[in-house]
């Protein structure tokens, strides 16, 4: 643990990685980290990481955060298809923190 690595060119997917790997080129288990929040925020609202819905230069992990920082209800960014009763709603919540958490 704690070790570092360098990644080749071409191997990691914008959206996924963590930003400080644009400047550094170094990815640790941080960065998994970072990825493994990206990913759950992509299974619990349905969408993809680089969303147009979002709008210009707009990530998942952007517009996460600016319904947070505009106090908006997080149940608005789950998918609705997936969340259609109470409880598997307020799983869904959860595991929504834990993502935070991640990134």
């Amino acid at each position: 643990m704690g070790k570092q690595f360098m990644v080749s060119y071409g191997k990691a997917v914008y959206g996924y990685i963590a930003p400080e790997y644009g400047y550094t080129l170094k990815v640790d288990e941080k960065s998994d980290i970072y990825s493994y929040g990206v990913v759950l925020m992509e299974l619990l609202t349905g969408k993809r990481p680089l969303d147009p819905g979002f709008g210009e230069s707009v990530d998942i992990v952007e517009w996460i955060r600016r319904k947070r920082l505009d106090n908006k209800a997080l149940e608005e960014a789950l998918d609705p298809i997936v969340g259609n009763c109470q409880h598997v709603q307020d799983e869904m919540l959860l595991v929504l923190r834990i993502a935070i958490l991640c990134i």
